[in-house]
């Protein structure tokens, strides 16, 4: 069965696979009946929240969908001079200086200097992970709170389990008071004899846990929390006790921070960039180009950047991260 809006994808390597058709070929009022935006700048927008799950607080990374499933509704889709429709990707060169293999496989692939097939691109090999040394103090700090996180986790598992059984045993015991039928599918307890032992196990758990060292900011709020509306009482922990645990918290969150400050990222990015722009500057004056030729692909943008790969044949994986090949073939930096 064939449906309206699907058609043979032009891309060879898609197989002759079911496609959307370009929304400029669909009547404008199948178009508003689908809920399609009808602008350009919206259509982009709401292909860029799918690709996110919906999260527009971050920055974007990379988007590896063709631009035909953009769907412009006025038709105007950019096209490959074999027919195909290219590619489009959003490049965030201020995020890092290292680029992740497999996200520098599609900047290539969207780059348009690429026309390996998709089962080929899939085929590369990665490359191996980064050694400690290489990491990033905000990576390693990372580290460390995730192994915060899977000792926390565990222990509030116990918190919540037995805060569970305690308030089922709760609306059971109330059940078979009352005389419901839903009762009689438990142990009959009516007098509830045993949530003295459950209480004794909760507040082991809630000591446990408020005694674990917090991995986030949401878990030391957690204890606070907890502290203030008293629940530590009757477990045999002083407060002083549980206080110090969560200054403890404190100082290790605010030593290992997970996210740079302004000031060292923009450092960072006015790095990065300029050590691009000196890649770029070094290409010319091997190809002796002039300013005036180079001055597009100094501002960084990553359509002048795919170009200027294309046409010198320089190594997009050498211009972003100063590694490999200069050029397509030839000497390694």
């Amino acid at each position: 069965m064939t449906h309206r809006y699907l058609e043979p994808s032009p891309i060879l390597a898609d197989g002759s696979a079911q496609v959307g058709k370009l929304p400029g070929s669909i009547p404008l009022h199948d178009l508003r009946d689908l809920r399609h935006p009808e602008s350009p700048i919206k259509a982009i927008r709401a292909k860029c929240l799918d690709c996110s799950g919906g999260n527009d607080a971050g920055s974007p990374q990379v988007c590896g969908d063709r631009l035909h499933a953009l769907a412009l509704p006025h038709g105007r889709q950019p096209v490959s001079r074999e027919g195909a429709i290219m590619s489009c990707e959003i490049i965030q060169f201020s995020t890092a200086a290292r680029i992740p293999p497999k996200r520098a496989k599609a900047i290539v692939r969207a780059a348009g200097i690429s026309r390996l097939s998709r089962v080929e691109l899939e085929q590369e090999p990665d490359r191996p992970a980064r050694d400690e040394g290489e990491l990033s103090t905000t990576c390693k700090n990372g580290r460390l709170r995730n192994e915060r996180h899977e000792v926390w986790r565990m222990a509030e598992a116990a918190t919540r389990y037995w805060r569970a059984r305690l308030d089922f045993q709760s609306a059971v015991s109330w059940a078979q008071r009352m005389g419901v039928p839903e009762g009689r599918d438990h142990p009959a307890d009516p007098e509830d004899r045993g949530r003295p032992s459950m209480v004794q196990s909760w507040r082991a758990a809630l000591v446990k846990q408020l005694l674990t060292p917090a991995w986030d900011v949401a878990s030391v709020k957690w204890k606070q929390t907890a502290l203030a509306r008293g629940e530590h009482c009757h477990t045999g922990v002083k407060p002083e006790r549980i206080e110090r645990a969560i200054a403890d918290d404190l100082a290790f969150l605010a030593a290992h921070p997970v996210r740079r400050s302004n000031s060292e990222a923009m450092a960072h990015r006015r790095e990065f960039k300029e050590a691009m722009r000196q890649r770029i500057r070094d290409i010319a004056a091997s190809r002796d180009l002039s300013d005036e030729e180079i001055r597009p692909v100094l501002k960084l943008k990553h359509h002048e950047i795919a170009r200027f790969t294309e046409v010198h044949g320089v190594n997009l994986a050498w211009l972003l991260e100063g590694e490999g090949r200069i050029f397509k073939s030839g000497p390694t930096s």
